[in-house]
């Protein structure tokens, strides 16, 4: 599913942001909030 994987993607984007310390910008957040949302359209 194609959802999982992305859950799986950003789960690891968030460790490695955590090891580097750098924080979820918002407008970071809005893109991978919208990448979320044309997979969901996707399916």
């Amino acid at each position: 599913m194609a959802i999982l994987e992305y859950k799986k993607f950003m789960l690891e984007a968030k460790n490695v942001e955590n090891m580097l310390g750098i924080r979820n910008s918002t407008r970071t957040k809005a893109r991978s909030y919208q990448a979320l949302k044309d997979l969901d359209e996707a399916e």
